[in-house]
């Protein structure tokens, strides 16, 4: 085969709101607190976001983040992302399967498989730094401008 020929696979897409999440970590971020990460969900049907200050990326901590959702939304069918030790951990999968949570993620070495996420990584990040900008803040409070920059990108 050519080279440049590529194998067609299925592709499992979305088909209504909070029905599949693609999630990843931001950071380390210098911070003034114990958050020195950015947990980020992004609904991949309706592009909404949603991200979290967090002290690591434990899988606790993505189940806290996960928790803070599904309390609000329910639970989805299936959660993507790429393969950090806390995404592939058994707490984590324990956790997903208690909910009835399918997970795929991304082939090794390869992030733009979770591109969704990667994306949204650059945007709350360069949005962050406008609003700390904006405000003659230092990156460490990088805290007290993500929710007025995820109220921007959401709007």
């Amino acid at each position: 085969k050519p080279p440049f020929f590529r194998q067609q696979g299925t592709l499992i897409k979305a088909t209504m709101p909070f029905e599949r999440l693609n999630i990843d970590f931001k950071g380390p971020i210098p911070s003034q607190t114990s958050n020195k990460y950015i947990s980020t969900v992004i609904d991949e049907y309706s592009g909404f976001p949603f991200a979290f200050p967090c002290k690591d990326t434990s899988a606790s901590t993505v189940s806290s983040c996960l928790l803070q959702l599904f309390s609000i939304f329910g639970a989805p069918s299936y959660i993507h992302s790429d393969r950090g030790s806390s995404f592939i951990s058994h707490e984590l999968k324990t956790f997903l399967a208690s909910y009835g949570i399918a997970t795929s993620r991304t082939t090794a070495y390869n992030p733009r498989r979770n591109g969704q996420a990667e994306r949204f990584n650059g945007i709350i990040w360069r949005t962050v730094q406008l609003g700390l900008r904006g405000k003659g803040l230092p990156v460490s409070q990088w805290e007290t401008v993500l929710k007025d920059a995820l109220h921007s990108i959401r709007s």
